[in-house]
Order: structure tokens, then sequence, then C-alpha cells
């Protein structure tokens, strides 16, 4: 007997057709809210009030305390009262003042 080969599919069980679906596992992302090592900095030196110097890409020097930071900027309160918010990407680097 020569059978002609089917486009349909195979017929299923009852008990296989309406079987749960399996689920997969994302990987595990990191905490955000775990503590990096910048957050650990900033939050050293908000507490004890250090003042920093901020050195900008174009050489700029600004002097402050930390009062806020995020992703992608700093809050610096200055020796004069007045408060400077300054984009991380435009840090080239930041020391402890003497």
């Amino acid at each position: 007997m020569d059978q002609k080969p089917s486009s349909l599919p195979p017929k299923r069980r009852y008990s296989q057709a309406f079987r749960e679906p399996t689920l997969t596992v994302a990987p595990a992302r990191p905490d955000k809210s775990a503590p990096t090592p910048e957050s650990f900095y900033f939050e050293k030196q908000m507490q004890q009030q250090t003042s920093l110097v901020v050195v900008l890409e174009d050489g700029e020097e600004i002097e402050g305390v930390v009062e806020w930071y995020d992703s992608a900027s700093l809050k610096l309160r200055r020796s004069n009262g007045s408060r400077v918010m300054v984009y991380k990407h435009a840090v080239k680097y930041l020391y402890k003042a003497d």
C-alpha cells in the first residue's frame, strides 16, 4: 500500500493537546537597589560633607559638597551658597579639596 505524505499534523491525544505551556525563566538581572562603588563613594562624601573639586572636560574646576546625585548628574553646594548641577558625562575627574 502506498500512502501519500499528509500535510496535516499528526493527531494528538487529548492530554497532549491541552498540556500546560512550559515557562522560560529570564536570566537574573542585577538588583537595581544594590549599592555600586560609585553610589557608596557619593553617599560617604555626602554624609561627611566632604568638599570635592570636580574637573570638567574643558578644564573648569568646580568646588563644592555633593548634595544629591543620580545616574546622570551631580548637585554641588558651593562655599558661597550657590548650587550647581553638573552632568556626569562632562566630568573628567574629581578629587577631595585640601
